[in-house]
């Protein structure tokens, strides 16, 4: 489901878009709306309620890809590396990513927090 239309990737950019943007906003839209379910653990289906800030934080990520220049396009796209030992893995993401502050919006949602999870023993009596 897309978690965010046209218009509201059009206020973030604060301007219409051209035909060829359009042409790409459904992938985009899918693309950014499949990260942000997939961050915060949720599936958003047809009739659900959609969060304001995860409209915002969607239109935003797609708005990033959309209006971005070729040099801002590379500097967007990460590069890491995970090393173990002698061994080693570079990964080169895309255009569409989830910022700081993007995280920072959908914490209240869910995903990325911190949750307090009690451990008992059935061994040991609690009372």
């Amino acid at each position: 489901m897309l978690l965010a239309v046209q218009a509201d990737v059009e206020t973030r950019l604060g301007r219409d878009l051209t035909v060829s943007e359009v042409a790409r906003l459904g992938g985009l839209l899918e693309e950014s709306s499949a990260l942000v379910e997939g961050y915060l653990g949720i599936v958003y289906e047809a009739g659900d309620v959609i969060p304001t800030a995860v409209v915002i934080v969607v239109s935003k990520i797609v708005a990033r890809a959309i209006g971005g220049s070729a040099e801002m396009d590379a500097l967007a796209a990460t590069m890491e590396q995970a090393n173990a030992g002698p061994w080693g893995a570079r990964f080169r993401d895309s255009n569409v990513y989830l910022t700081k502050a993007d995280k920072m919006m959908l914490r209240p949602i869910g995903g990325g927090g911190c949750s307090v999870v009690t451990l008992r023993s059935e061994r040991v009596d609690g009372s």
